[in-house]
């Protein structure tokens, strides 16, 4: 773990402290130590298998402490506003559905398929700007299109978009190179 950039004073959103984590009466991690403040960016690089998705399921309390310290202390009350993953292929059941090859077929014939403007609305906290995000993203020309259409590229960046709209106290975003 390479911790890129850290700012701020507050205390930490997450805090493991020699914490060990347990999946299914396995432990995953022992005596990990990470804290993640208001601000921080981090990258997490390692092979293949070395546990870096294991480690993103502790951050998003999916894994047991089961010795050690771990603390969340997010400013927010509700649990889904707290931790949002996006992973590599959240876009495709954005963008494509159960049945793509024939959705994506009929889109060609209908005008009633979301489109991302308002799939975006329809994401969108209390408080969140649709606008600001979409600029920000670069997005601003797939707002009118339907769902079905977008690229792999343009479904990732409304996978983020979405993540965003949701306010998070912790956004991670997973990509794999």
């Amino acid at each position: 773990m390479k911790n890129v950039v850290s700012m701020g004073t507050a205390p930490p959103l997450v805090s493991f402290q020699k914490a060990s984590f347990i999946d299914r009466e396995q432990i995953i991690f022992s005596d990990l130590s990470w804290e993640i403040q208001i601000g921080d960016s981090w990258t997490i690089l390692g092979k293949n298998g070395s546990g870096k998705l294991n480690l993103l399921r502790c951050l998003e309390q999916k894994l047991s402490c089961c010795s050690g310290k771990a603390s969340w202390k997010f400013p927010c009350e509700k649990y889904e506003s707290r931790v949002v993953c996006v992973y590599p292929d959240s876009h495709r059941l954005i963008t494509r559905g159960n049945n793509f090859p024939q959705a994506r077929w009929e889109s060609m014939f209908r005008d009633d398929l979301e489109r991302v403007e308002e799939y975006l609305i329809s994401q969108a906290r209390e408080g969140s700007s649709i606008d600001e995000i979409v600029k920000l993203l670069e997005i601003e020309k797939l707002k009118s299109r339907k769902l079905i259409s977008l690229s792999n590229g343009e479904g990732r960046k409304l996978s983020i978009a979405s993540a965003m709209l949701k306010k998070p106290s912790l956004l991670v975003i997973v990509n794999h190179f």
